[in-house]
């Protein structure tokens, strides 16, 4: 094995960097949420710096084979939920990351604690009645209206709820 590669892996096993520097352990993780069409990966765009890690649903979704990037078919809807699990997950362990961003709609505290236990957590609840619009304007596909309302039925209940 060429000493590159051998440094590399003895860093992965060991989780000490070159110069014996500790890799972190943590970094910023902030879990952005909302509605769809709430500007999530707009705003994580605007606020994240080159280098960040970013986990979102629907890139992961494009990446994985989906032929659109916001209606992704259902047979690949379990790889996309496993392959966002696995990349959280990983941030437990070692690493040497400034930041995370975690894009979800996770209308309930539920979902966000269990999505991003310990995150900064970024709530953008941008009226339902704009999020269609949005969604209209963009020729997003036809259930996105349907997701909409339904993200809002679950939040409006899921708060009611935690105020009891």
């Amino acid at each position: 094995m060429c000493k590159p590669c051998h440094d590399a892996k003895t860093a992965r096993e060991t989780g000490f960097l070159d110069g014996g520097r500790r890799l972190q352990t943590t970094a910023k993780v902030t879990l952005v949420c909302g509605p769809p069409c709430s500007g999530k990966t707009t705003w994580v765009r605007e606020h994240a710096e080159p280098g960040d890690l970013v986990v979102d649903w629907d890139a992961l979704g494009v990446a994985l084979g989906s032929p659109h990037p916001h209606a992704h078919p259902a047979p690949l809807r379990p790889f996309i939920a496993e392959a966002r699990d696995a990349v959280t997950a990983r941030l437990e362990r070692s690493h040497n990351l400034r930041a995370a961003w975690i894009i979800a709609t996770a209308p309930r505290q539920a979902d966000r604690e269990r999505l991003a236990p310990g995150a900064d957590v970024v709530l953008l609840a941008i009226g339902e009645d704009e999020c269609v619009r949005r969604a209209r304007r963009a020729g997003r596909p036809g259930d996105t209206i349907e997701a909409i309302e339904s993200w809002w039925r679950v939040y409006r209940a899921d708060q009611t709820s935690l105020a009891m």
